[in-house]
């Protein structure tokens, strides 16, 4: 149902620059576009480091593990040719 008020001029550049107040005072925490690229570009390296430093860590876990299979297999090759109990440690 209309009513028959219309808005002025006046009253659009009133609402316009109460918009644009609010809006304002809502998005002044926001970074600019170059902080927050700045920020996205320091994040993706730091985890792209930790990737690394993860696939490293995990491909030396790797080697141990190879390492540790070799020594009992030796280990046991002794045993067996001494006659020593099996000391089960597997």
């Amino acid at each position: 149902m209309y009513i028959g008020i219309m808005l002025t001029k006046k009253d659009n550049q009133n609402i316009e620059t109460l918009v644009r107040t609010v809006v304002k005072d809502e998005v002044k925490h926001l970074p600019t576009k170059s902080h927050f690229d700045e920020r996205m570009d320091k994040l993706t390296k730091e985890i792209q480091d930790a990737r690394e430093e993860l696939a490293a860590h995990s491909m030396s876990h790797e080697r141990l593990d190879e390492k540790d299979e070799e020594l009992e297999t030796r280990v046991g090759v002794v045993e067996k040719k001494l006659r020593i109990p099996s000391s089960g440690s597997s």
